[in-house]
């Protein structure tokens, strides 16, 4: 009797495995990382958007954009060089696709209402919302992954945001810039969003990567991409920018020093990532909008009063706090 050929195996997708957590002294060193890095690129971002050059200001914020996610794509790539060759990696799945494309589409999203939002809000509205970023990012988790968090943690993050919302209002009220328009604070709502959406898949695809530079590499190599043809829809702005550059070279430092250090914050937020998980990437990137103001504030000489420092206090103090009214309430804590 004649035998039937065996059927050929469908490859199965790469498993999502369970990360093991970093250590207290590698989740220190990373989020560290993210601090100084993101503290230097705030600093530069807000010379080149505030300083002028020979009397003229920098105003290409879609070229920002583009450089920035270039310069971390082209980290990710040396870094996924220097581990050398890796086994040939099996076709993704088609769920991943889907995956990928609502990550990168959301990720994109987010930064593009948030630069649309400037122009129509004062800068301290828009990081006071920007701070809340935490927020969406546990909604989207519970939603989109089913993942949960000890009740302190959620009052952690709850604690930490009203600190930083605090700080930033009454630094509104000490002297507002622009006026703050309904338009600006819808989109930087869609911002918000977007962030939930990338965060709450971006912990389940992190884990199906072979690295995290994988997908630091490709989310910031599309994201340049989009920010490219955004350029182009803009009427030629990239091409703007690097006229002003040519007229104004001392630009190309801070320029220089805002992407190198963006790109290296950024990995070091990827690694985060992939060891600690997005709530705790979601409440150092909060954390260091507060020290970015604290730099800024030594820098440029603003003006800081005692309920900010007390709103400061609550933001660093926030685990303490959220422990602390955990066990009061008689809830789980870590």
């Amino acid at each position: 009797m004649r035998r039937r050929a065996p059927r050929a195996s469908v490859a199965t997708p790469p498993p999502e495995t369970e990360l093991p957590l970093a250590s207290p002294a590698r989740q220190l060193l990373l989020s560290a990382g993210v601090l100084l890095c993101f503290g230097v690129s705030s600093l530069t971002q807000e010379a080149l958007t505030t300083r002028t050059y020979d009397g003229a200001t920098f105003r290409y914020r879609n070229v920002l954009l583009l450089l920035q996610s270039a310069a971390s794509a082209v980290v990710a790539g040396a870094m996924m060089l220097a581990r050398g060759p890796r086994p040939r990696a099996r076709r993704p799945p088609r769920g991943d696709y889907g995956r990928w494309a609502v990550v990168v589409g959301a990720y994109y999203a987010s930064h593009w209402f948030g630069l649309a939002s400037l122009p129509l809000l004062s800068y301290p509205v828009h990081v006071t919302l920007k701070s809340c970023k935490a927020i969406p990012v546990v909604v989207g988790e519970r939603l989109l992954t089913a993942r949960r968090h000890a009740p302190a943690k959620y009052i952690g993050v709850a604690a930490m945001c009203v600190g930083a919302s605090a700080f930033f209002l009454l630094h509104e009220t000490a002297g507002g810039a622009r006026r703050t328009t309904p338009a600006g604070v819808a989109l930087v709502a869609c911002a918000l969003v977007s962030d939930g959406i990338y965060g709450g898949y971006q912990t389940k695809l992190v884990a199906r990567c072979d690295s995290e530079w994988v997908l630091m590499f490709y989310m910031n190599a599309w994201q340049a991409l989009l920010s490219a043809c955004a350029c182009a829809a803009a009427g030629g702005e990239l091409g703007a920018a690097a006229a002003f550059v040519s007229a104004h070279p001392r630009v190309a430092r801070d320029l220089a020093l805002f992407n190198v250090s963006k790109a290296l914050g950024t990995l070091c937020v990827y690694r985060l990532l992939r060891e600690s998980g997005t709530i705790v990437v979601a409440t150092v990137t909060t954390l260091r909008k507060v020290l970015s103001v604290l730099l800024s504030v030594a820098y440029f000489g603003h003006a800081v009063g005692a309920a900010q420092w007390a709103a400061l206090a609550l933001v660093f103090l926030h685990a303490y706090v959220g422990g602390a009214i955990a066990a009061v309430l008689r809830v789980g804590s870590d």
